[in-house]
């Protein structure tokens, strides 16, 4: 049957809606490329009266434009944190209880504060290694890092015998944890209580920060910023993908501004205040989702009417 509609706004809630999608399905299979002008002829799709077109458009664009602002709103606040991330891990930026010393020097790195450090984390970091003998009868959960900041996931668990002779090691926890085959591509992580017990192959070398120089959490936002990330492709020479692995002595050879351990700490509790902010509006965006899916279900196959219910009894759930 022909549809058609008085509100091209409530048009577009219908194609973006599971109905839809169902209805692609049934008639020309889930792997279609693109539809026709014919096949959309063939499609049966809910057709309330007018009124209710416009009301149903007009609750469903309410609920659009909630979710358009928090994704903006999202956007804007990573815009910022990565603005606010660079200013402070370079020192341009000093927190309150260090903006009376505005004297600066000269590094490789460009100018720093003149209480800052320039240090090789050859000088911060204790390499981790807790090697072990696999059981050939027991099972072990390893861990593997995902690319682009996405951190730590865990794999399906795998006897010793499957290991066979593959190197692997005890997670310790809070250590700084990094792929070395996707290092250049952000595969870097913090390990922590929950990974105890866990083991990871030798591409995942751990580096304990030195207790009383180096905050873990401030080594991790560095890497996390743009400049960090550089530092990790210059570590990883070779080709593209599989080729451009991390070499562990040119990482420790890498060379980062280092504040006092005080400033680290305000720093990042500054950081993880606007992180666990973002994170706040992610929530806000998910629920906002959810509950213009619920409605849209709802609405659109008639089991909540705005305003002809006789006509929903007899034209849509009889359908």
């Amino acid at each position: 049957s022909v549809f058609r509609s008085d509100s091209n706004d409530y048009l577009v809630h219908v194609f973006q809606s599971g109905i839809f999608q169902k209805e692609i399905n049934r008639n020309i299979g889930a792997t279609i490329n693109q539809i026709t002008s014919k096949d959309l002829m063939s499609f049966r799709l809910p057709l309330p009266p007018p009124s209710e077109q416009i009301a149903i458009a007009k609750i469903l664009s309410t609920w659009e434009d909630a979710i358009l602002k928090t994704e903006l709103l999202v956007e804007k606040k990573e815009l910022e944190l990565r603005w606010l991330m660079q200013q402070l891990l370079s020192g341009k930026k000093r927190t309150k209880k260090h903006t009376a010393n505005k004297k600066r020097r000269k590094s490789a790195l460009g100018k720093l504060p003149a209480d800052w450090k320039l240090a090789s984390l050859t000088n911060l970091l204790i390499p981790v290694k807790k090697s072990f003998q696999p059981l050939e009868n027991k099972k072990y959960q390893q861990i593997g890092i995902r690319s682009h900041l996405k951190g730590i996931f865990y794999k399906e668990r795998v006897s010793g015998a499957e290991l066979g002779e593959k190197r692997v090691f005890w997670i310790v926890p809070d250590c700084f944890i990094v792929n070395i085959v996707f290092a250049w591509e952000h595969a870097i992580a913090k390990t922590t209580s929950k990974e105890v017990g866990m083991i990871a192959s030798h591409r995942f070398p751990m580096f304990k920060p030195v207790k009383g120089i180096l905050n873990l959490d401030f080594l991790l936002y560095y890497f996390k910023s743009s400049r960090g990330k550089h530092l990790l492709g210059l570590a990883s020479p070779g080709g593209a993908g599989r080729n451009k692995t991390l070499g562990q002595s040119d990482f420790l050879n890498l060379q980062i501004p280092v504040p006092g351990i005080e400033e680290q700490t305000a720093i990042v509790n500054i950081l993880n205040a606007g992180e666990n902010q973002i994170q706040i509006l992610k929530n806000k965006l998910m629920q906002l989702r959810n509950q213009k899916k619920g409605l849209m279900q709802q609405l659109l196959t008639g089991k909540k009417t705005l305003t002809n219910k006789n006509y929903y009894e007899k034209n849509v759930r009889r359908k």
